[in-house]
């Protein structure tokens, strides 16, 4: 397979630094790749392989149309320091967006699917139908290996257990709902419609808000150390379990859309995938008590 090296523009400069709850987080621009995506929405690290995937949303950059009728998008492989190693790596797929990786195999949403690739194999084996969909946007595996899936167009999760797929929740609190993280054994959405961060405990479905009116919107989710760090359109923020909350990244100037992005937590990295200037872009994230 050969490997293409894209230039990376190195920037060792601290963006923020700020403080609360007792607890100071740092933020530090590590690297950012080339605008050589298309529409890139989200990204998971495969620890084995020690890479990323990132999924391309639009081989013809931003957002679809209605009347689009041509989809020929993929999945793009990309080391630990921004170098392509494959940009079409997995061809040939409708509209990708949230991908996750369980026992080996990674998964990845497409418009009305579930769909699972051979990482070794570099292929598609099977795409199982999210039934009755709308918009499906994010996924989630807990240890069991059920998978939860937020469909921004029904404000709903579907949930699929060994293969069957099944309307899972609706309730009052989901509007819009963009991302999703397993923590423990609750199930933690974002809201977009409402800007909220809920958490539902899986075995009997009990929701509570974990905090209110924090952005316009919510996408990638992820917890780091006891907080929770999500994002929306140009600000990342930390929440605490209090649910205070505090930004700690504006990408505004550079124009640079947070999309679904993802933490390394063996090396307090952050990559995140520009989902307007088509680029990804790594961090590196600490605090001090």
């Amino acid at each position: 397979m050969k490997k293409t090296l894209i230039i990376i523009i190195v920037v060792p400069l601290v963006i923020q630094s700020l403080s609360f709850t007792g607890t100071e987080i740092n933020i530090t621009k590590l690297w950012e790749t080339d605008s050589v995506f298309m529409t890139p929405e989200s990204v998971v690290y495969d620890s084995i392989r020690n890479c990323l995937y990132v999924s391309n949303f639009n081989d013809k950059g931003g957002f679809r149309n209605s009347g689009d009728t041509i989809y020929d998008e993929c999945i793009s492989k990309v080391d630990v320091d921004g170098n392509i190693i494959e940009l079409r790596w997995v061809d040939h797929l409708i509209g990708p967006t949230g991908v996750s990786i369980y026992n080996d195999t990674l998964y990845v949403i497409e418009r009305g699917y579930l769909t699972k690739i051979d990482i070794d194999n570099q292929s598609v084996v099977e795409r199982i139908p999210i039934n009755n969909s709308g918009f499906v946007n994010d996924i989630a595996i807990d240890k069991k290996g059920d998978i939860y899936i937020s469909d921004m167009g029904q404000s709903s999760i579907h949930r699929i257990t060994n293969k069957k797929c099944e309307l899972w929740l609706t309730d009052t609190l989901l509007h819009n709902i963009n991302g999703l993280y397993i923590d423990n054994n609750h199930l933690i959405i974002g809201n977009q419609g409402n800007s909220n961060l809920i958490s539902v405990s899986i075995p009997d479905k009990k929701t509570r808000v974990i905090a209110s009116n924090i952005s316009v919107g919510i996408d990638g989710i992820k917890k780091f150390k006891k907080d929770y760090i999500v994002s929306w359109r140009y600000e990342m923020f930390v929440i605490k379990e209090s649910g205070t909350f505090q930004i700690i990244l504006n990408t505004e100037s550079e124009q640079n859309w947070i999309a679904d992005f993802e933490l390394i937590q063996s090396k307090n990295i952050l990559i995140v995938p520009t989902l307007l200037t088509n680029k990804l872009v790594a961090y590196m994230i600490t605090d001090k008590q």
